[in-house]
């Protein structure tokens, strides 16, 4: 069982602790643990934390040991990987779930479990099927939330490389820009990044498209221009100056 708890920093303390109740811990663990030195009682809230998460984020445990969230964990240790080290062995999640066998079986097709990785950014990734073959959620827990995204199982293998192709040599590197994005002023380019875009299963009344002008004079023409080139819809697309 994996818990969110993004919301929980806006709650008063009693009210985090009554989430804590209803998730199993006892009033009387969360005094004992409250009660030890500071470094101490991150690692025994760390423990409690693994038994209602298999892959606790490190606000659950401060909630447990009675801290405001992102004041104590990373005080006390270098990391999560370092908290629970300290902690000893303890079983690490499988990045895929029992998947049942894709529904595609074309020679040119790729399945995305062969190339999704086991960790970005040293957290898990976890996948899980939500289309009987033909999807998957991939999603990672962090710090209080996670990321996620539902893609096609099975995709054209050249469309595939060619869109990574495209990505690795002029799209945004950072997960903080929270956006997949490909800047090139070629076309064909951009439609071949399309069509890889809906291979993945994002439809294209999903993408947005923005053009740099130098005139807002120019915007009338410029919209129309890649609109027909693209197949975009007036609300696919916005001017830069």
């Amino acid at each position: 069982m994996h818990h969110q708890t993004l919301s929980w920093s806006r709650l008063t303390r009693e009210e985090r602790d009554s989430r804590l109740l209803s998730l199993g811990v006892k009033q009387e663990t969360l005094e004992a643990i409250r009660s030890k030195a500071p470094r101490d009682r991150i690692l025994e809230a760390a423990r409690v934390a693994l038994t209602i998460d298999e892959e606790p984020n490190s606000d659950l445990i401060e909630y447990i040991a009675g801290y405001a969230p992102r004041s104590a964990v990373y005080h006390q240790f270098r990391s999560m990987k370092d908290l629970f080290e300290c902690l000893g062995t303890r079983q690490v999640p499988s990045f895929a779930q029992s998947l049942p066998p894709t529904v595609n079986s074309r020679q040119s097709a790729l399945d995305l479990i062969s190339v999704i990785p086991a960790r970005i950014e040293s957290i898990a990734v976890h996948v899980e099927d939500v289309g009987s073959g033909r999807q998957v959620n991939v999603w990672q827990k962090v710090n209080g939330g996670m990321r996620m995204v539902v893609l096609n199982r099975c995709v054209n293998r050249l469309t595939f490389l060619t869109g990574v192709m495209l990505y690795a040599g002029e799209g945004t590197k950072s997960l903080e820009s929270t956006r997949v994005e490909l800047a090139n002023s070629n076309p064909g380019i951009l439609r071949l990044y399309i069509r890889f875009m809906e291979e993945l299963g994002f439809p294209i009344v999903k993408l947005r498209a923005r053009f740099q002008i130098h005139s807002l004079e120019e915007e009338l023409e410029a919209r129309s221009l890649w609109m027909k080139e693209l197949g975009l819809t007036p609300s696919s697309s916005s001017s830069l100056c």
